[in-house]
C-alpha cells in the first residue's frame, strides 16, 4: 500500500546491534507496526517468521565467512537502491533468507505468506492503521537504513549453525557479500 509520499511501511528487519563491544544479529520491530499488529497475532507471527529466515541466513553467511578464514569484517547491507526497486523487492528480499523447510512449522509458513501478501485486505488494513495512527499524526520517524556492516567482535547463535549442519546446505548460491 502506498502511504503519503509513496512510503510503504516496513514492519520489521534483521539488524546488527552492538552492546558492550559485541555485535549481535537481531530483529527490530518498528513501533507503528507493533501497535498496528497488536490485534492481529497471526500477522505479527508471520512477520517475525519472515525476519527469522533473514536472521538464520545472516548467521549462516557469517559462519561461512569465518569458516573460510576471513576476519569479522563483512557487509550484509542491502544492494544499492534496494528501497527503490519495488518490482524486485520481494525477489531480492527472499534471496537473503534460508528456505522455510526445517526452519518454520507449516503454521508459520502459512502465516508468513499471509504477512507477505501486501494486497490482502488484512495487510491493507494494517497499513492504513499505520498511516492513520502514525504517519498522518506526524509522530516521530526516521529514514530506514539498510546498511549492516560489522568490524570486530560478533556473536552468532551456535544453535542456528548446528541446526543448519543437521539440515544440510541451506544458503543460496552466490558470492558472500563483502565490501
Amino acid at each position: 500500500m502506498e502511504t503519503p509520499g509513496n512510503v510503504g511501511a516496513i514492519h520489521a528487519r534483521m539488524s546488527l546491534k552492538s552492546f558492550a563491544g559485541i555485535t549481535r544479529i537481531g530483529v527490530e520491530m518498528f513501533a507503528p507496526s507493533l501497535i498496528a499488529l497488536a490485534d492481529n497475532q497471526d500477522l505479527l507471527d508471520g512477520t517475525l517468521a519472515h525476519e527469522f529466515l533473514h536472521y538464520v541466513w545472516s548467521t549462516l553467511r557469517i559462519a561461512q565467512w569465518r569458516a573460510l578464514g576471513h576476519p569479522d569484517v563483512l557487509d550484509l547491507s542491502a544492494p544499492p537502491n534496494y528501497e527503490a526497486l519495488d518490482e524486485n523487492h520481494e525477489a531480492l528480499d527472499h534471496v537473503a533468507q534460508v528456505p522455510v523447510e526445517g526452519w518454520l512449522t507449516t503454521r508459520l509458513q502459512c502465516l508468513m505468506m499471509r504477512a507477505e501478501d501486501e494486497t490482502s485486505d488484512e495487510s491493507r488494513s494494517v497499513q492504513q492503521s499505520i498511516v492513520d495512527g502514525w504517519v498522518l499524526r506526524d509522530l516521530p520517524s526516521r529514514p530506514l537504513s539498510l546498511r549492516f556492516k560489522f568490524n570486530g567482535k560478533l556473536a552468532i547463535d551456535a544453535g542456528i549453525v548446528k541446526r543448519a549442519q543437521e539440515l544440510g546446505p541451506v544458503l543460496t548460491a552466490g558470492p558472500i557479500p563483502h565490501r
